[in-house]
């Protein structure tokens, strides 16, 4: 996976830059917020070059994404059911989200987006647009347009097949498992917040939902 990661990392670096500098301009006082990294990792912390106070900072995954990193000590980093999150209501100034709810199953994401609003009394959500051409977890255009069955099949010639060489259970959850949301259907999850979006090439390239 290392020859994929460097690679992906190029394309990303940008973006991560310079959502570092929107969170940074929506919270001013970052830095004293009390932050939840849903389905996070030390990575993103690391590569979107702000100033954080670790301390301040819990990273909540179904599973343990974050053995490679340990740059970032005082960095909480716990485990949950992916269910209920298991915290009391406000509990955090601020919940992010972070290229996160397109992973998770449809008929679960609107238990997700309530767990989000109850637990933070802010949020920030980015997730890829679906009408933009290029699927980002693959870089491979209109693959996200076609029926699963088949893209399914020209997931084989996409960098992230290549380069990363996954074994074919990870193919195939990490595909079947992939679904980009379309801008309604998360005016659906969360209408009262207020939308970034976030521009390539004069297009939508990913959304951002905050309040």
């Amino acid at each position: 996976m290392k020859s994929w990661i460097k690679f992906i990392k190029f394309f990303q670096q940008p973006f991560r830059d310079k959502r570092g500098k929107i969170l940074k301009k929506i919270y001013p006082d970052f830095m004293s917020l009390k932050i939840l990294d849903l389905g996070g990792s030390e990575s993103f912390w690391i590569e979107s070059n702000i100033d954080i106070n670790p301390k301040n900072i819990t990273i909540l995954n179904i599973k343990n994404y974050q053995n490679e990193y340990s740059k970032l000590p005082g960095i909480k980093k716990l485990t949950y059911d992916g269910n209920k999150i298991p915290f009391e209501d406000k509990s955090y100034d601020l919940v992010i989200c972070n290229s996160v709810i397109e992973h998770v199953e449809k008929k679960q994401r609107i238990n997700f987006s309530k767990e989000i609003k109850r637990v933070g009394k802010k949020f920030f959500l980015q997730t890829p647009s679906f009408y933009f051409p290029i699927e980002p977890h693959f870089v491979l255009p209109f693959i996200h347009w076609l029926p699963k069955k088949i893209g399914y099949y020209f997931l084989h010639i996409s960098p992230w097949k290549i380069l990363g060489k996954p074994d074919k259970k990870t193919t195939n959850e990490y595909f079947f498992n992939t679904n980009l949301l379309r801008e309604n259907e998360l005016v659906d999850l969360f209408g009262n917040s207020k939308i970034y979006k976030e521009r390539f090439l004069g297009l939508t390239k990913s959304y951002i939902f905050y309040s």
